[in-house]
């Protein structure tokens, strides 16, 4: 009798693949989406927030951002950084530990992770090498690549402990631990036991928008695995405390390019 064999995950879609040198005041002011994007540094260093969570990466450090992660990143040092940036939708569970910190790489993991990222760009960007065997080709290599270094590699949770980092990271925790509730960002503020311009101060270092549009951001990936188990606009809203369902169904929209109802349709069905 054969045994039937299981796949924990599959890559579904290819988003993005680029390799650029970033200028010494380079900048970028974060976003959050519904996918995996994973950033690779091959030469220089960045400052990178995931979330609550602050790192510094250099040459041979590779980051995976879940998604519905806040991330942003900066240029670091006196030497231009050169990084790899790749995003692709997954199915399945996707181990764990990959999106737990920065993961080290040694050369051949360098050298095997720069030849998946060709093959990335030749997709992105060649119409005439896309076929299916070369489609297979790139999600098998991704695929086992992420499954070796979950395996092989233990990220490197060592994060930035500067002063503003960690008040960043403390406002993070409060608005995790009540996205059930209706805060003001005077009641954040309360609960992080800092006065409001301080709080407000060290969050935009991190951040690209302010304290209240954030906690905002956080309910709503929050409310993606509701929609996946079938929870309604209306329950979800109430759960997330929302001042409405259509004021939920607005911002969801606003932020996720379609309606709470529309991304069940596309992505659910």
């Amino acid at each position: 009798m054969p045994y039937s064999l299981r796949r924990a995950f599959s890559v579904l879609s290819l988003y993005s693949a680029f390799a650029e040198d970033r200028a010494l005041d380079f900048y970028f002011k974060g976003e959050m989406h519904d996918f995996w994007e994973v950033v690779y540094v091959a030469s220089g260093k960045i400052g990178v927030t995931e979330d609550e969570r602050v790192y510094e990466m250099e040459k041979g450090d590779i980051i995976f951002h879940r998604p519905m992660e806040f991330h942003k990143v900066w240029s670091l040092g006196t030497k231009k950084p050169h990084v790899f940036t790749m995003s692709f939708k997954t199915e399945g569970e996707v181990p764990a530990a990959i999106g737990d910190g920065i993961i080290h790489l040694n050369p051949l993991e360098e050298s095997t992770y720069k030849s998946i990222f060709s093959l990335a760009e030749a997709l992105m960007h060649k119409l005439s090498s896309r076929s299916p065997v070369s489609e297979q080709n790139f999600t098998s290599a991704l695929e086992s690549f992420i499954i070796h270094l979950a395996v092989e590699n233990a990220a490197d949770p060592t994060l930035l402990e500067s002063p503003d980092a960690l008040r960043y990271r403390k406002i993070i925790e409060v608005m995790q631990a009540n996205l059930s509730q209706n805060l003001s960002v005077s009641d954040i503020a309360r609960l992080c036991h800092m006065a409001p311009s301080t709080m407000k101060n060290a969050f935009i270092k991190f951040s690209d928008c302010g304290v209240r549009k954030h906690f905002v951001r956080l309910k709503l990936a929050a409310a993606l695995p509701l929609l996946q188990k079938g929870l309604s606009v209306a329950d979800i809203s109430e759960q997330l405390a929302f001042s409405s369902q259509n004021y939920f169904a607005m911002v969801f929209k606003a932020e996720m390019g379609l309606s709470p109802l529309e991304y069940k349709r596309k992505y659910l069905s």
